[in-house]
């Protein structure tokens, strides 16, 4: 999204990616389509997905590193470059940051879209696997973070855990960017076919994210009861594209009949198109109290009316406030009944109000605005 703005404001960009057919999920072609020609693009060759299970590595981060590094190195030696920008949840890759430094003297900036490290207090996810990478990603921060020049991420308390592990964080620039929308592709968005649900929710869901999910279904299976015409679907779920996380739940607490789940990714304009077309949006926080929703403003830019669900203490919070098509419930115990009587509430309040066909949006939440700043973070670490 903010990519073709940076071109606008004069930056010359050469982008280094994974070659479309070597990704375990869908290329969004409609997305690929709105890069800038003059935006020179590097693809690289890594070992394919099912070479890397045979080894018991499928991590695209881990795939992709020795190939992006022998790349990086070619590339910043046929040319002078200012800064190298990571911007990608492959952590691994940071750690490029330092040979790529140590060789060429480029300087090097972190777009932080989730933590690296987990936050102390989260559950973490059980097994062999999931541990030997918290172990990796504990070894390789440390290295990262020390050639690390500037850093953005969407959320204030992630740069201030940062800050707490590294002293250096102190003395560099830090720039606290939300998710971004672009008003751009929401007009593009009008192309795309779509389905049409009453209530909908688009995205992957975390393990912090699912006791949420649980106390919205039964609060709209409450409203279904009452004789309220309402469901909800979910779509894009799972990060593997092939597991439920709804529909197991929902079925235990007796609530599914409201609740329809398809876990399969939703490419970008897609999910767009669908929550333009759903008549309501739903936007979930998180136990984790840093968390931001990664389509928060293109939801509200989008969606004909949003219920917000998250903690009183978290992230959320400090963006949002009740408006027109917008409910927001905060809650302080997640497993209370309460929350459910609120969230049912809410939504019947929210479903007996006008569609919204547009809302504002705040300038610093556009792509417009972010690659401005951005451009002025690059000038000034450069």
């Amino acid at each position: 999204m903010v990519l073709p703005h940076l071109v606008d404001l004069g930056l010359e960009v050469h982008l280094l990616a994974v070659r479309h057919q070597q990704l375990p999920f869908p290329i969004d072609t409609m997305l690929s389509e709105t890069m800038p020609d003059s935006v020179v693009i590097h693809y690289v060759d890594i070992p394919s997905l099912r070479l890397g299970q045979l080894v018991g590595v499928s991590a695209t981060g881990l795939r992709a590193w020795f190939a992006f590094r022998s790349y990086g190195l070619k590339l910043l030696s046929s040319k002078s470059f200012d800064v190298v920008f990571f911007s990608t949840t492959a952590f691994p890759l940071l750690a490029l940051a330092k040979p790529w430094k140590a060789r060429f003297g480029v300087k090097a900036v972190f777009d932080f879209q989730d933590p690296w490290v987990p936050t102390p207090g989260l559950k973490p996810r059980t097994g062999l696997k999931h541990n030997l990478m918290r172990r990796l990603h504990r070894a390789l921060e440390p290295r990262a973070m020390a050639a690390c020049d500037a850093i953005v991420a969407v959320s204030g308390g992630y740069i201030d855990d940062l800050k707490r592990r590294y002293r250096r964080v102190e003395d560099i620039p830090c720039k606290v960017l939300p998710f971004c929308v672009s008003s751009n592709d929401i007009g593009r968005s009008s192309d795309v076919v779509a389905e049409t649900h009453c209530g909908l929710y688009v995205g992957a869901l975390a393990e912090p994210m699912l006791p949420l999910v649980l106390q919205a279904c039964r609060a709209i299976d409450d409203l279904a009861r009452s004789g309220l015409d309402v469901r909800i679907h979910f779509k894009g779920t799972d990060y593997a594209q092939r597991e439920q996380k709804v529909l197991p739940i929902t079925q235990a607490a007796k609530c599914a009949d409201v609740v329809s789940e398809d876990p399969r990714r939703a490419g970008y304009f897609e999910s767009i198109a669908l929550m333009r077309r759903a008549r309501f949006s739903l936007v979930l926080g998180s136990t984790e109290e840093d968390y931001v929703p990664s389509k928060l403003f293109n939801v509200l830019a989008s969606a004909q009316r949003v219920l917000v669900l998250s903690s009183a203490r978290g992230a959320l919070r400090r963006l949002i406030a009740d408006g027109p098509g917008l409910r927001c419930v905060w809650f302080e115990a997640i497993d209370d009944q309460v929350v459910v009587e609120q969230i049912a509430t809410a939504l019947k309040d929210l479903l007996s109000e006008p569609a919204q066909q547009t809302r504002d949006i705040p300038s610093i939440y556009t792509a417009e605005e972010q690659a401005r700043q951005l451009a002025d973070l690059f000038e000034k670490v450069a």
